[in-house]
Parts: C-alpha cells; sequence; structure tokens
C-alpha cells in the first residue's frame, strides 16, 4: 500500500469486487446560452456505454442556477422507458442534491440517456458558456 501526500491510502487488488460503483453523467459543457432569453430549451442524448447491465439507485440534477426545467429520460431502443429525474421537472439550484430513486433503475448496453433542459437568462447581460455563470 502506498500513501499519497494528503494522507489518503489507495489500495489495489487483482480480485475483483462483487459489488461496484461508479458515475454515470449526462448533458452537455458545450453550448452557449444567449442572454435574456426566457424559456430557451437544450437537449442531449448520450449513449451509455456499458459492456453489461448496471442499476442506477441515485440521481442528482445540476444547471449552474440557470435551469428552470430538467427532465431527464432514459431510452431503449429509441422509446422512453423510464424517469431519472425522480418526476420533479420543475427544477430550483438549491434543491441540487444527491436522491435515491423509488426504485433501482436498470441500464443496458445500448441505452440513451436524454437530458432536457429550459433555461431562464432574463437577468444575465452575457452568454452563459456550458451552463457557468
Amino acid at each position: 500500500m502506498e500513501s499519497h501526500q494528503t494522507g489518503m491510502r489507495l489500495g489495489m487488488t487483482p480480485v475483483l469486487r462483487t459489488h461496484d460503483m461508479d458515475w454515470v453523467i449526462s448533458g452537455s459543457l458545450a453550448f452557449v446560452i444567449p442572454p435574456r432569453q426566457k424559456g430557451y430549451w437544450l437537449r442531449t442524448e448520450a449513449p451509455v456505454h456499458l459492456s453489461d447491465s448496471a442499476k442506477a439507485f441515485m440521481f442528482a440534477l445540476h444547471a449552474h442556477n440557470a435551469a428552470t426545467r430538467i427532465e431527464a429520460w432514459l431510452l431503449r431502443d429509441g422509446v422512453k422507458v423510464g424517469r431519472l429525474d425522480g418526476q420533479e421537472s420543475r427544477f430550483a439550484s438549491r434543491n441540487a442534491t444527491w436522491r435515491p430513486f423509488e426504485e433501482e433503475v436498470e441500464l443496458l448496453p445500448g441505452d440513451v440517456v436524454r437530458v432536457e433542459c429550459e433555461f431562464d437568462t432574463l437577468d444575465r447581460s452575457e452568454c452563459t458558456h456550458g451552463g457557468g455563470e
């Protein structure tokens, strides 16, 4: 075992764990929202690259204080099969925390995550890049 300068210890083993966890993040960082816009919608779709099925158990919505509505959907073969936003379409940045799904969501190889966001930049005098302020 080696110790990093922060004091954090990292242990490595050739044995694969029975359960593992990782992040699935969908959205876009390559967009520009004009200033003084109300109801400006963006949609992005991202394929889920998996070698096997996986279970999602939590979600978090994040839109850098500009979104008023976020919808996230799981698509399988082009058909919506489930919501990935806790069915809380109205969005407030102060509520951007991790929350558990009511039931785990199965992700399969080839699935697609669609995220649709409505932005309000009426109070901004410059473009919003990538959702930043």
